[in-house]
């Protein structure tokens, strides 16, 4: 399945620091502005161990390359409107986004 670039914090930085690094070593992608979604927490969310995410969304100008790096052997750009099934809760998190944005 799918999932949104993620990973665990360093002990030295914010999440919005560990954010752009995460979305840099599994994508290439380089951002400068990242916006907080919200705190995704509920048990059992993860089935592989206790993780609490603090999601965030950035805007990008123009289809910009991407390739899988580090951890995720695969990136790739989806229509929003036909994603392929998302891992763990990362629907949610997609749908408190959009809500964010005001995309249907």
């Amino acid at each position: 399945m799918w999932a949104f670039p993620g990973g665990f914090m360093n002990i030295d930085e914010t999440t919005e620091d560990a954010a752009r690094r995460e979305l840099e070593e599994e994508t290439g992608l380089k951002v400068k502005e990242l916006h907080r979604v919200n705190v995704f927490d509920a048990v059992g969310r993860d089935p592989r161990e206790r993780v609490i995410t603090v999601a965030y969304y950035t805007i990008v100008e123009g289809l910009t390359e991407v390739r899988g790096r580090d951890d995720a052997s695969v990136a790739e750009w989806f229509p929003i409107d036909n994603l392929p099934p998302l891992a763990f809760d990362h629907d949610t998190i997609l749908r408190e986004t959009k809500g964010l944005l005001c995309v249907e």
